[in-house]
């Protein structure tokens, strides 16, 4: 598919330092996505016009975006993914997981970074520690948790995470991400992509939405609400009332 020598650069392997926390696949979303955001936040036209397109993506199959084709992450970036030992065999069924993660990895962020463009409103944030799968900080449910007032559970975003962790297949676990990341967004509660990414692989792999759904949840149990400043307290509740405008 021929490619724009704009596009072959953005898609190129960088020469950034891999995080030690992520595999292949996770680093090369986790990367794409922060050029993406660097270049938004930075009101870089091709990345404004990246994301715009990404977005309309978002929930989507990466089959069912020909649009989109080309506009991912270069396979070439995670092939070792294949190549570690232990490692799955590489077959069409893998190839096409890794396909559908980086996909739904990419345009979910399009969409939960949509207007939000000052430098502390970056809406993937790496986790600070922390290995495996099951590690919390940024996951789904420790967003999920992070977005709801202090010290109360809201059933309906309770709902959708739930609704996500036990999906039966790939297609209704992006659904329910879709609606969960729009939450996200007006909540400005920031997720970590590259992990998303992983945790999307695995889920599509034999008894690997077990181990998600037990990484999302342990993420909803752990999570710490730090100390709301009178400024951010006001910031919260703003953007509470966005997300409710977004949903009438």
């Amino acid at each position: 598919m021929a490619q724009t020598e704009s596009a072959e650069k953005k898609k190129s392997p960088n020469q950034k330092k891999p995080r030690e926390d992520l595999g292949p696949l996770g680093n090369a979303v986790s990367d794409r996505v922060t050029d993406l955001m660097s270049g938004y936040i930075a009101d870089n036209s091709e990345d404004v016009a990246t994301l715009a397109q990404l977005r309309s993506g978002a929930g989507h199959t990466f089959g069912s975006c020909p649009r989109l084709w080309g506009m991912s992450v270069d396979p070439a970036q995670y092939e070792r993914l294949w190549e570690r030992p232990r490692a799955e065999e590489r077959t069409e069924k893998t190839e096409q997981a890794a396909e559908e993660a980086v996909h739904a990895a990419l345009t979910l962020f399009a969409l939960h970074q949509q207007s939000l463009k000052t430098a502390d409103q970056g809406m993937h944030i790496p986790s600070r520690f922390g290995r495996g799968i099951r590690r919390a900080e940024h996951n789904v449910g420790w967003a999920v948790r992070g977005a709801m007032p202090v010290g109360e559970i809201e059933a309906s975003l309770h709902n959708r995470l739930r609704r996500a962790a036990e999906a039966s297949s790939h297609t209704k676990r992006v659904s329910e991400l879709r609606q969960i990341v729009q939450r996200l967004r007006g909540a400005r509660q920031p997720l970590d992509y590259g992990l998303l990414a992983e945790h999307l692989y695995r889920a599509q792999r034999p008894r690997g939405a077990e181990t998600v759904k037990d990484a999302w949840g342990h993420g909803f149990a752990s999570f710490h609400q730090k100390k709301e400043t009178s400024a951010e307290k006001t910031d919260a509740e703003s953007a509470e009332g966005e997300a409710t405008a977004e949903e009438l």
